[in-house]
């Protein structure tokens, strides 16, 4: 399972989702097992579409998201000061 990244601060979630799809020793559950097959055919993009359209996926990335009811819309560049993270994931192959 391998899905690109088309949503914003989400590779976290994209990271978790590929060590689960990817491992074959992991009980995915009924939820997890329908979306795996269901975008077993999808090319990278399209699994990518699916997963920033899921209710499921997006329900719990939500439940880990820190509450933040003031969202600017400005845009600012980060600087060194500020804690950048970003979260990959290694699966056998």
């Amino acid at each position: 399972f391998f899905a690109k990244q088309v949503i914003t601060n989400a590779c976290a979630t994209q990271a978790i989702l590929s060590v689960l799809l990817n491992s074959e020793k992991v009980e995915l559950g009924e939820e997890l097992s329908n979306f795996k097959g269901f975008t077993k055919e999808f090319d990278s993009e399209t699994k990518g579409l699916a997963i920033s359209n899921s209710d499921l996926v997006r329900t719990a990335h939500n439940s880990f998201a820190p509450p933040d009811p003031f969202m600017s819309d400005n845009k600012r560049v980060a600087t060194k000061d500020d804690d950048l993270y970003h979260f990959i994931a290694y699966v056998p192959v």
